[in-house]
């Protein structure tokens, strides 16, 4: 039974072939684009911070003439 059993054969695994260079700048764009992405929430929590702490001052600046 063993002598009839079809042997396997192997499979040629075909690995794609990328330059370094390409991969390197593949790299470059996406942490590029990662870094604008990171931006915009960047600028707008750092406005908002701002208004409280300027809201903050008055309020603060309020109070002590008020007493």
């Amino acid at each position: 039974m063993l002598a009839m059993a079809k042997r396997r054969t192997k499979r040629k695994r075909k690995v794609p072939t990328v330059k370094f260079d390409d991969m390197q700048r593949t790299n470059n764009v996406n942490v590029d684009a990662a870094m604008h992405s990171f931006e915009g929430p960047t600028k707008a929590t750092l406005a908002i911070a701002s208004e409280i702490a300027d809201y903050s001052k008055c309020s603060f600046d309020h109070n002590v003439k008020m007493t």
